[in-house]
């Protein structure tokens, strides 16, 4: 497996625009693991590329 804070890290420089979220002590779905932490940051950004 890989150091995936790192990796999301490295991906996200990569990717012109691209801001990442950090969500302490969520796996692979963060979407169904801890849906309030993941919607808001996620509603955030949608509304501020409009």
């Amino acid at each position: 497996m890989g150091l995936y804070n790192e990796l999301g890290r490295q991906t996200a420089a990569k990717i012109k625009g691209a801001v990442l979220k950090e969500l302490d002590n969520v796996g692979h779905l963060p979407h169904i693991e801890s849906f309030d932490r993941f919607i808001y940051p996620l509603l955030d950004f949608l509304s501020a590329s409009e």
